[in-house]
């Protein structure tokens, strides 16, 4: 069951990925690990959904014609795929963070990352850092 999450009054950018913004949506506390959500955002996803339309009709004419490649990728698992967070408390505890899922549909592109351990009762704050990025962090009040 989930402790409180923190509050973010708004969304917090974390940087660029290709031409579109990677937006931290919050982040959800359970007993043995964190999971952080984000989200791309930009008018540049119409771009990336006539590119994967494109590359769906080839696999689609090859596949027809009987070659046994895997079907593309979706844009928004190919573009978070790229992505590495980083986070780091005022308590200096480390953390792994591994992606978990990414996904969407239409122009909804979302990504999940599990931290472990969950942040300890006496950490006030998380920073969560994307990499590749631009030096851009989120910093999260931890609840007590």
């Amino acid at each position: 069951m989930p402790r409180r999450s923190p509050h973010l009054p708004a969304p917090g950018l974390l940087g660029k990925v290709g031409d579109l913004d990677l937006v931290l949506l919050g982040l959800d506390l359970l007993d043995d690990h964190a999971m952080l959500r984000v989200r791309l955002d930009g008018s540049a996803t119409a771009r990336f959904l006539t590119e994967a339309e494109q590359e769906s009709l080839r696999w689609q004419r090859d596949r027809a014609a009987g070659a046994r490649e895997d079907p593309p990728v979706e844009p928004g698992v190919k573009l978070l795929e790229t992505v590495d967070l980083e986070v780091e408390d005022d308590l200096g505890t480390g953390y792994r963070v591994a992606r978990y899922s990414a996904g969407g549909t239409g122009r909804e592109w979302n990504g999940e990352w599990l931290v472990s351990p969950t942040p300890p009762a006496e950490a006030r704050t998380l920073r969560v850092t994307a990499r590749p990025g631009d030096g851009r962090s989120v910093e999260l009040q931890l609840p007590e």
